[in-house]
């Protein structure tokens, strides 16, 4: 036990250090490139800071287990749109969004989680699923593409600091995944005792502890009122959980899973996902009382536990 706590311990230690100057070169290279803080978040950090789903989807369908691949990434999408925004609105103090900048890209985490919920109903992902997947995830970003480079001018490219700056991002991204690998395998240990079925575990602890990245890098980035970053990251880092996380097992090995509850857990994310694009839709910013309302969004998430 002793030695899962101190595992657990160092793991957030090295997440809350590589985050912090993770997100300072990603908001370098945005400045060095001219690309949007939105684009850098939706399209590079977010799959960045998805790495321990996008390898636990790998290792538990070669192994085996879909329940964990299934489960974690859908589990991840419910944590990030409801947890983790609301915790970066308190932490924030609130900030500004943009209404269709938001709407666009929630409309394709939408898209994505229901193509998530189609295929997985059956509890059973083919190789052909799988590239259906990863195919939607292709479509939704183009199908964005209007609203991410909507602010985007050109200009001269310090390629050599852009190229800099996108290395030491990913460097200090493979400390992420060391700290986040060792941080969900403590937890699983830890978890052990709790004696319920191992899609709920996934659902509900190991989508926690591979989303560490996402909260750390997030808060961070927040904390350096970097919102655009933090906001498209967690927008992002949905559709990658919806589509690229799932099938990036299933293109190796195909997996089989409990699909009934795959199909209540996946719309229950989308219903929260809907809500929360609704409030920020209608209010055009974040606030510390709507991170809070999602945040009881997420605790409800918990009368789950009981759906089998």
């Amino acid at each position: 036990m002793l030695l899962e706590l101190l595992t657990l311990i160092s793991g957030i230690f090295i997440l809350a250090y590589c985050s912090e100057h993770g997100v300072s070169h990603a908001a370098s290279f945005a400045v060095a490139t001219g690309i949007p803080r939105i684009v850098v978040g939706v399209v590079i950090v977010s799959i960045g800071t998805d790495l321990p789903e996008l390898v636990n989807s790998i290792f538990s369908s070669a192994m085996g287990h879909g329940d964990i691949n299934v489960g974690d990434s859908l589990g991840s999408c419910l944590g990030q749109i409801s947890l983790i925004l609301g915790l970066v609105g308190i932490v924030a103090g609130g900030f500004k969004v943009d209404r269709e900048e938001v709407l666009e890209l929630g409309r394709s985490e939408l898209m994505g989680l229901l193509l998530a919920i189609f295929i997985s109903k059956s509890g059973f992902i083919s190789r052909v699923d799988a590239l259906l997947m990863l195919a939607g995830y292709v479509l939704l970003i183009i199908a964005s593409r209007h609203y991410l480079l909507k602010n985007y001018r050109e200009q001269d490219v310090a390629t050599k600091k852009a190229l800099k700056h996108l290395l030491m991002f990913f460097i200090y991204l493979a400390g992420i995944a060391i700290g986040s690998y060792m941080v969900v395998n403590a937890a699983i240990l830890l978890s052990s005792e709790l004696h319920i079925l191992e899609y709920l575990v996934s659902f509900f602890v190991i989508a926690i502890g591979t989303s560490l990245p996402e909260l750390v890098v997030d808060i961070t980035a927040a904390r350096r009122k970097e919102y655009a970053i933090a906001l498209g990251d967690i927008i992002g880092s949905n559709i990658v959980d919806s589509t690229l996380s799932i099938a990036a097992g299933p293109l190796i090995a195909p997996i089989s899973f409990n699909g009934s509850l795959a199909f209540i857990t996946g719309l229950w994310a989308f219903l929260v996902s809907f809500i929360v694009f609704l409030v920020l839709g209608l209010k055009r910013e974040m606030t510390p009382k709507m991170g809070v309302f999602f945040i009881i969004l997420y605790l409800l998430s918990y009368s789950l536990l009981f759906a089998d």
